[in-house]
């Protein structure tokens, strides 16, 4: 059998040979946990990505959420409708969110309620998250190379200079 070329692939493995087991589990501060299975996960992801396929064709996903299950789901459903996922800190200054916009062009936020609100964004049932657009002047199809398939960008440390923001491709990531 041929390794999986895509994380989407490994996902749809995983759901397929152990749907029930444990994929991922949350701990809140308080209160108790929550176990989420490779089906489920699945099936959540899969739910996004067709969303974000319908309503926001060729965006990037600006994926603004602490590590919870929420951003897992988010960035596998952003990989999955073959966008440029973009994860951001949800601690990142509001400002900086509008200059990130405008390097990477027609992008979609998916944040929690309370960054949202701040961004004056609209609300949306989703995730428990919320989901903002914007307009920026830059075009995240200025990344080099491949023609628009599902990848990640990263923002450089800018230890040589201003902040980048740099692609990472699906072979990179399965590897």
């Amino acid at each position: 059998m041929a390794p999986p070329s895509t994380l989407i692939d490994c996902l749809l493995d995983q759901a397929a040979r152990r749907p029930d087991e444990l994929a991922l589990f949350v701990r809140p501060l308080q209160g108790e946990g929550r176990a989420i299975g490779w089906r489920e996960l699945c099936e959540a992801a899969q739910r996004l990505a067709r969303r974000l396929r319908t309503d926001f064709p060729g965006y990037t996903v600006m994926i603004a959420l602490p590590n919870c299950a929420e951003a897992q789901i988010a960035l596998l459903g952003a990989l999955w409708s073959g966008a440029y996922a973009f994860p951001i800190s949800p601690l990142t200054p509001k400002n900086e969110f509008r200059k990130l916009a405008s390097k990477i062009g027609r992008c979609v936020l998916i944040a929690g309620k309370e960054l949202c609100v701040e961004l004056a964004a609209i609300p949306d049932g989703t995730l428990d998250a919320d989901v903002i657009t914007g307009e920026g002047a830059g075009s995240a199809e200025g990344f080099p190379n491949e023609s628009r398939s599902s990848s990640i960008l990263l923002q450089s440390s800018g230890t040589t200079g201003h902040p980048k923001i740099v692609r990472r491709d699906m072979p990179s990531l399965v590897a």
